[in-house]
């Protein structure tokens, strides 16, 4: 491979190099690439170097990303060494059609791009996920989704298949799904966080077969009526080793959700447990105190809006589980 590409995937696992970035930015220079100057200017100490790199970005930017240079104003744009580290599209403001997602993506000025977070009207998950797949940021380690399908658009068909998306981002550690309907099939080696904003009742995530094993952080919120059956998620489970926080929001049968925390040893590994807006009443929370020993390693258990009395949170207390969360009143 030549010396830029040797550079380039270096600088994809090693971003903070910044006798790395010298180097590349003098090969840029030679090449007549303005970025080159910008990364020089960057590892400056000089009193004005930062006003010239912002002068630099704002004379070239349009060239870098022409259709994003027509609606710059409602996204947000984050540089460092000339190339773009962060893009977000805030959703409600203006859709990102996937024509100018590619745009993005395609770029050079994304080759080091790190976050991502894209909102998109009228699209399904799958169809969106073929456009990053497309043309994947390979540095990228935080990814946010927002996909919310336009109700108006003609139905599409969905795939039989989740598409295999982490794959292609191999550095990713972040990942946020805001959605409303769609499914994702998930196995990463370096995936540590997995945030799931659910506004349906038609989101699927898949972690049957998954290898996940560097997830320490994984929050299933349901916003919608409908709740989650959460209890076939804990075999799954076992497949995420590292994982130390765990947030369920709007559980069906939460006690039957715990117990099954408990048989495949998933609550002992655990350091946060959330079960928020669940069906637990005192009956259920006897399963804790029957499996006291497990429950005391647990740090924080967050059974906010339950139906736990007062007197059970006491005998929680008294023996050493730590709960928290104000109850819902009862109907």
């Amino acid at each position: 491979p030549s010396t830029q590409a040797t550079l380039v995937e270096h600088l994809l696992a090693h971003p903070n190099d910044d006798d790395a970035w010298a180097v590349y930015g003098d090969l840029l220079s030679a090449e007549g690439d303005p970025r080159g100057e910008i990364i020089a200017l960057s590892l400056s100490v000089e009193p004005d170097a930062e006003a010239r790199v912002a002068e630099l970005i704002k004379e070239h930017e349009p060239t870098w990303f022409p259709k994003v240079a027509r609606v710059r104003r409602f996204t947000r744009r984050e540089y460092e060494y000339g190339f773009l580290r962060a893009f977000t599209m805030p959703h409600g403001r203006v859709n990102l059609s996937t024509t100018l997602l590619r745009d993005v993506l395609t770029s050079s000025a994304s080759r080091f791009l790190r976050t991502l977070n894209v909102q998109l009207a009228g699209f399904p998950l799958p169809f969106v996920v073929d456009v990053i797949a497309a043309a994947p940021p390979r540095g990228l380690r935080d990814l946010k989704l927002g996909i919310f399908p336009d109700h108006d658009a003609p139905e599409r068909e969905e795939q039989p298949e989740p598409h295999p998306l982490l794959a292609s981002l191999p550095h990713l550690t972040s990942l946020t799904l805001d959605v409303t309907q769609g499914e994702l099939a998930l196995s990463h080696d370096a995936l540590e966080t997995l945030l799931v904003m659910e506004h349906g009742e038609n989101f699927d995530v898949h972690l049957g077969r998954a290898s996940l094993p560097k997830l320490a952080h994984l929050a299933i919120k349901r916003f919608d009526h409908v709740p989650f059956r959460a209890r076939a998620l804990a075999p799954m489970l076992r497949q995420a080793p590292a994982l130390r926080r765990l947030e369920v929001w709007n559980v069906a049968d939460t006690a039957g959700f715990i117990e099954s925390l408990i048989e495949h040893e998933v609550l002992a590994q655990l350091s946060e447990l959330s079960v928020v807006r669940g069906d637990l009443t005192d009956d259920g929370a006897q399963l804790l105190l029957e499996h006291v020993a497990i429950a005391r390693q647990v740090e924080h258990i967050n059974v906010e809006r339950n139906f736990l009395s007062d007197a059970m949170f006491e005998r929680l207390a008294r023996a050493g589980i730590r709960t928290m969360g104000a109850q819902r009143a009862r109907e």
